[in-house]
């Protein structure tokens, strides 16, 4: 449980630190460029490595973790056979993505735009891109690997170092083509950090012997497999987004989800993947010793700890969507018309990535009972559906790019009602009674919360300091609702500040 705590202040820490600074990025990028054509060819194709880099490194590592833990007399071996994996694999890809760049910038963006120049632009994306997806593959396998060995400094370094490089980089050199390169240079740089302190780790801890194994790296890639689409639903379901909006005849489309996306995910980034990345030892750990039990006492804690922050946070998206879309990107390029178009995506994206944030975890948890084929069951089930919907009310019912937002954010409901509902049944056992009873004081909070503020957002004027009082306003009352419910880690938190101040 330490091990747990202190990886999540670790990545508590350099999540907010990193989401701080590419928040200003995010605001940089978007007064130079507005929605312009080549905003809408970056977030397309930056969509496409993040979707392969979910279902090829980030799938084969997060397989390879319980595989790891059960070998812990060839840990060494084990790991680096991961590693081997991974990077090969990606490095494959990265280059047909460099060597069929041209190919893939017309038969992707040819929908978007067919403007010479602009496909060029897209040609050049697809190749940093590549380039991109094998540096990532490096940094990815090393941080699974370390993770697994219980080593967390890395988490409060990586995001806030990359982030910093990515934002300097486009100031110093305001171009569409550093959206991709610096975030490229700033990941080359971590990955040759880690990979040499991974190196050195090895040399120093273990006595490196026999670094390929068939039998290792064939039982990793078959366990992988269907982890591949099973646990990748979230990004596959984003790709669907992008390429139906290429089809939309307006060009701001693509790169409105894209806006949307960097506001909504902003409760999963900052906390839901320091739940995922964390809890998914514990989860490993409770499969491993049959403990059904301690199993649904985690899962108990992502629904109550992630809900009780993640649920206010998106709540509070939802229902300021207008404000914290000007506060945030308004000014330059970015004009209203802008703001109203990214908002209404936003409304919808921010329950989607509610329930995402809480799903993901969840969903991971299945690798860990070696019950692979269960998310790939259910991708097999809700892509279609998201696919569907984004056809119903994106185009059939007219609703644009905010349609393709309903349809996710449906998907993303049924996803998570699914998986609560699969995890109760495989365990035999109910989620633990007090963590569902603070899942629920935490909906009410939030719901009465967001009612107050939106209400508050409807009748001041549109401002950043409106917008900033209203925020502050909200996370009185969701506090306060928190202590008139009589929750109990609100409580705790209370007591101990009593206490302090009583000393």
């Amino acid at each position: 449980m330490k091990n747990i705590k202190r990886a999540s202040i670790y990545t508590i820490t350099g999540k907010l630190i990193s989401k701080i600074i590419g928040l200003i990025r995010e605001r940089l990028a978007k007064t130079l460029f507005g929605l312009s054509p080549e905003m809408s060819i970056f977030s397309f194709v930056i969509t496409v490595i993040l979707l392969i880099r979910s279902i090829t490194v980030r799938s084969f590592a997060r397989a390879s973790v319980p595989y790891i833990m059960e070998h812990e007399k060839d840990n060494t071996n084990v790991s680096l056979n991961s590693i081997s994996l991974t990077v090969s694999l990606n490095t494959i890809i990265g280059l047909l993505l460099i060597i069929f760049s041209t190919s893939l910038a017309h038969y992707t963006l040819g929908n978007l735009t067919n403007t010479p120049s602009l496909l060029d632009f897209g040609k050049s994306m697809y190749i940093l891109g590549g380039m991109l997806l094998i540096t990532l593959a490096i940094a990815d396998s090393w941080e699974i690997i370390l993770s697994g060995k219980r080593i967390f400094t890395y988490q409060a370094i990586r995001e806030p170092l990359v982030n910093t490089i990515y934002l300097t980089i486009l100031f110093l050199v305001p171009t569409t083509t550093t959206l991709m390169s610096g975030r490229l240079i700033g990941e080359l740089i971590f990955a040759t950090i880690v990979a040499i302190g991974g190196f050195l780790y090895y040399k120093n801890h273990t006595q490196l012997q026999t670094i390929i194994s068939t039998s290792h790296i064939k039982e990793i890639f078959l366990l992988g497999l269907p982890v591949m689409l099973g646990t990748s639903i979230n990004f596959i379901n984003t790709f669907a987004d992008r390429y139906m909006a290429t089809f939309l005849p307006d060009t701001r489309s693509v790169s409105a989800l894209g806006a949307a996306t960097t506001l909504a995910i902003l409760p999963y980034g900052l906390f839901g993947e320091a739940i995922n990345k964390t809890v998914y030892t514990g989860f490993s750990e409770a499969a491993s010793k049959g403990d059904n039990k301690l199993f649904m006492e985690y899962v108990g804690k992502v629904l109550y700890l992630g809900g009780l922050i993640i649920i206010p946070a998106s709540v509070g998206l939802a229902a300021l969507s207008v404000n914290i879309t000007h506060f945030l990107y308004y000014g330059g390029h970015f004009n209203m018309a802008d703001v109203y178009l990214v908002a209404s995506a936003l409304f919808f994206y921010a329950i989607r990535y509610l329930f995402t944030s809480l799903y993901i975890p969840l969903n991971n948890s299945f690798i860990a009972l070696r019950k692979n084929h269960i998310p790939l069951y259910l991708s097999a089930l809700f892509i279609p559906l998201n696919i569907g919907f984004n056809w119903l009310f994106g185009f059939y019912m007219g609703m644009g790019a905010p349609g393709f937002a309903l349809a996710t954010a449906l998907t993303a409901t049924g996803m998570f009602l699914a998986i609560i509902y699969i995890l109760v049944i495989e365990m035999k056992r109910p989620v633990p009674r007090n963590y569902l009873t603070g899942f629920g004081k935490a909906w009410l909070a939030s719901g009465i919360m967001g009612g107050f503020i939106y209400t508050l957002g409807k009748h001041l004027p549109l401002s950043r300091i409106n917008t900033l009082i209203i925020i502050t306003i909200g996370i009185i009352i969701y506090g306060l609702m928190l202590l008139i419910l009589k929750d109990d880690e609100t409580l705790k938190v209370v007591n101990r500040i009593v206490g302090r101040i009583k000393r």
